[in-house]
């Protein structure tokens, strides 16, 4: 698999963040807690389509530990889905700062540049 960016932030030829992949991965993430939210509803109808009694009692059984676990996976995605959202966030403040850094006009003292000049020189 290989590294490919288009549009990101590279960090000393180790660090590649494809900021818009995030973005995409975020949304992904959501659609699925949104199909998790959605398939809760649905499940318990099974519940009550199924004819014979004691299959019926087997569907009930496996739609409740499916639940928990549903509960268990959506608030784990949730969590992550946050985790990742953030991340996204922090890198995109992060570049435009960068961004900005880069192209503000270099500051002009006298006194620190002379300061810089003395530490360079070691007389400080």
């Amino acid at each position: 698999m290989g590294c490919r960016i288009e549009k990101g932030i590279e960090m000393a030829e180790r660090l590649k963040i494809d900021l818009d992949e995030l973005g995409s991965l975020v949304s992904s993430m959501h659609s699925a807690l949104k199909k998790l939210e959605d398939e809760h509803g649905r499940n318990e109808l099974v519940v009550f389509a199924v004819g014979h009694p004691a299959l019926k009692d087997r569907v009930g059984s496996f739609e409740s530990r499916w639940n928990d676990r549903r509960r268990d996976i959506f608030e784990s995605v949730d969590r992550l889905n946050v985790i990742i959202r953030d991340t996204t966030l922090a890198f995109k403040a992060l570049e435009n700062d960068l961004e900005q850094a880069l192209q503000a006009p270099p500051e002009s003292s006298s006194s620190s540049s002379s300061t810089g000049d003395r530490v360079a020189r070691g007389i400080v």
